[in-house]
């Protein structure tokens, strides 16, 4: 029988976890990060040492919003491997409400039916107790 799972995600870091009774703990499976997530939009592009134009700062956006993008379509794409496995069942996903949006533009529809629920919080570098608390008690 395929496990609940729960992911866990901001636009840094996607936390796996599953749960094998309804009212039981979460188990953390594994995670992905994205280290251009945490990154200055300075950082990810710039044109000259020292240069900083108003106009500039298109450009830095989109760069670090096309990385964000990719990492939303990795985490789906590990979703969609495990729903295509046949392990995934029901599906709860924990996100800050920006990111949540992202996901939902990665999800196949097919995907998209496991979702059981979404919470718009951002918990991905919480403890399991703390992520388990803000769930439904049967999952």
């Amino acid at each position: 029988m395929p496990d609940t799972w729960v992911l866990v995600a901001d636009s840094c870091h996607a936390r796996f976890f599953t749960n094998e009774q309804a009212s039981g703990p979460i188990v953390e499976q594994y995670a992905l990060t994205n280290p251009s997530g945490r990154l200055h939009r300075g950082d990810i592009v710039s044109d000259r040492q020292g240069h900083n134009r108003k106009g500039d700062m298109g450009h830095e956006a989109k760069a670090q919003q096309e990385g964000i993008s990719r990492f939303a379509s990795s985490v789906c794409e590990t979703l969609e491997q495990a729903r295509n496995e046949g392990e995934l069942g029901k599906l709860y996903v924990v996100a800050p409400p920006q990111f949540l949006g992202e996901l939902r533009k990665h999800q196949s529809t097919p995907l998209q039916k496991h979702v059981a629920q979404e919470l718009g919080k951002n918990l991905a570098t919480s403890d399991v107790d703390t992520i388990r608390d803000a769930l439904p008690n049967r999952l």
